[in-house]
């Protein structure tokens, strides 16, 4: 896997990221297709991570945190499925 660097703030993350991710779409309709298609796994992936602190955690905040990450990522999946259906 390649290290692609992130600037997020004045903070610089670093992440990995597979090889072909990695490498840039030209700009334009294939950016966005792509960019929404990696967007729907990438987001369902956090509404399962936002599962456990939703049920597990002893601090009120937290649960509906989770709470509400699932459901701002459940709505925003359902926008990308349904910009892509209306490409079709």
């Amino acid at each position: 896997m390649k290290e692609q660097s992130v600037i997020s703030g004045k903070r610089r993350l670093r992440r990995r990221v597979p090889a072909a991710a990695a490498s840039a779409v030209e700009a334009g309709e294939d950016f966005d297709v792509a960019f929404v298609q990696k967007m729907i796994p990438h987001h369902n992936s956090g509404i399962i991570e936002f599962l456990e602190p939703q049920s597990r955690a002893v601090h009120p905040q937290l649960r509906v945190a989770a709470t509400s990450g699932i459901t701002t990522q459940q709505a925003q999946v359902a926008d990308f499925r349904t910009w892509l259906a209306g490409r079709a």
